[in-house]
Formats: structure tokens, C-alpha cells, sequence
């Protein structure tokens, strides 16, 4: 593999820097966006916030999406060109096809993530506001906590699983020479 190069090490960082405002990012938006409702209960409201306080946790989390959007978006593109730059040992290295395989599994999710979070954000920042029960709110921002929930807890694991076979390098076709000194010799005769 090109690890040398100045392509390979230039794609790899904007991955990982990527990845992990993505990470740190989204982990931060859920934290805002449940923190609207009460534990345990079927996303039910809690009622002690007020209005503007819960559409300044919506504008909150509206905000930390550029960030973790663009940084997805860079990882992804990066991810892509590194898999067409890499395309010749992705029969060796199973951990770099699993990866990959897995990074592209998640992005349709992610991509649908981020085309709700730029319509939450149109709706949050050209439009005034005032109520939580507009139509922007309930289709942009409680739509992905009531139904998105699953696919996007799948995706962000699917992510999470490729980083690991990025560090720990699972399903790696060793070389031929190395294979052949493990196997075992059955044509010894014995006396």
C-alpha cells in the first residue's frame, strides 16, 4: 500500500478529522435535542420549557450541524477518493474493503440526515419562529427522533465499526511467504 505518500497521508487526515468533529458533533446534537424530552417516555415533551427555550435548543442544534455536516460531507469525499486511490489492495486488505463497505453503507443515511438538518435550518433561520409546533419543527427536527431513529443509530454504529477496522485491522490477507511458513507440513514421514 501507498501509506507514503503525500495523497494517501493528505486523504487519511481529512478523513479523521472528519470523522471525529462528526462524531463529537452529532454525540453533542443528540444531547441537546433529547434534552427537550423526558427520559424514559416515548419523546414526550417536558413541560416545565418554555417555548423559547425549547426553539433555542432547536437553533442549537440547527447551529451544530454545519460544522458536523461539512465534516461529514469531507470525510465521505475523502473516503471515496481514497477508495479509487487504493482500489488495487482492496483484495489483500479485508479490514480497508470492510471499511470502505461500511462507510458506504452509511452515507445515504447520513446524506438524508444532512438534507434534514439544511431544511431544519432554512425553515429555523429565514422564517421567525416563535412556537414549537410549527410544521418546520415537527417535519425536519422531532421527524429524525421518531422515526429516523433506528437507521441513524445503525449508520453512526456502521461508521464506528469501520474506524475499528481501520485501528485494529481485522481479515488481512497475509503474505504468501508468511502464509506459507504457518502451514502445516502433513508430507513429514514418520520412523
Amino acid at each position: 500500500m501507498q501509506h507514503k505518500s503525500i495523497t494517501a497521508k493528505l486523504l487519511l487526515t481529512l478523513i479523521a478529522l472528519g470523522l471525529l468533529i462528526w462524531l463529537g458533533g452529532s454525540i453533542i446534537r443528540t444531547a441537546i435535542a433529547y434534552d427537550l424530552y423526558v427520559p424514559g417516555t416515548a419523546l414526550k415533551l417536558k413541560n416545565w420549557y418554555s417555548d423559547q427555550e425549547r426553539i433555542h435548543a432547536v437553533r442549537m442544534f440547527g447551529m451544530g450541524a454545519m460544522y458536523t455536516d461539512i465534516a461529514y460531507g469531507t470525510a465521505l469525499a475523502s473516503s471515496i477518493l481514497l477508495c479509487i486511490y487504493w482500489r488495487k489492495n482492496l483484495k489483500k486488505r479485508g479490514w480497508l474493503f470492510m471499511s470502505f463497505v461500511l462507510m458506504f453503507l452509511a452515507a445515504p443515511v447520513e446524506l438524508y440526515m444532512i438534507y434534514l438538518d439544511i431544511k431544519l435550518n432554512l425553515g429555523l433561520f429565514w422564517t421567525n419562529i416563535a412556537n414549537f409546533d410549527t410544521p418546520v419543527i415537527k417535519d425536519y427536527f422531532t421527524y429524525r427522533f421518531t422515526k429516523l431513529a433506528i437507521p441513524s443509530t445503525m449508520s453512526y454504529l456502521a461508521v464506528i465499526t469501520s474506524i475499528l477496522f481501520i485501528i485494529w485491522r481485522p481479515l488481512d490477507l497475509k503474505e504468501a511467504s508468511e502464509a506459507e511458513s504457518l502451514k502445516p507440513d502433513f508430507n513429514v514421514k514418520k520412523n
